[in-house]
């Protein structure tokens, strides 16, 4: 069954961050693999989340001055982990050629 088209068009409807998704004439694995990447967005923004509310306690300035010192950390950590993924992007394919 893995890796299988269904013999009839699969419809199913699941709950996401966002409403209902519909999911139509898919894999199972296509299914799995998109729901799963979901649910890692799902806690990075619950670890966030969480993350805001610890520091929100101690922080001094206004709320608007903490959700923009917020974002700025959060471009700032976004970039950081692109330019990571780009250099060992970069290592492996100097080392496969």
């Amino acid at each position: 069954m893995k890796g299988e088209k269904p013999t009839r068009p699969l419809s199913i409807k699941v709950p996401n961050l966002f409403g209902m998704q519909y999911f139509e004439s898919r894999s199972y694995d296509e299914i799995l693999e998109i729901l799963e990447e979901e649910n890692e967005l799902i806690l990075e923004l619950e670890d966030l989340c969480t993350e805001a509310k610890e520091r929100r306690k101690t922080y001094q300035g206004s709320v608007r001055d903490f959700l923009m010192d917020s974002m700025y950390e959060i471009d700032e950590r976004e970039a950081k982990k692109k330019l990571s993924t780009d250099n060992a992007r970069e290592l492996r394919d100097t080392s496969d050629s």
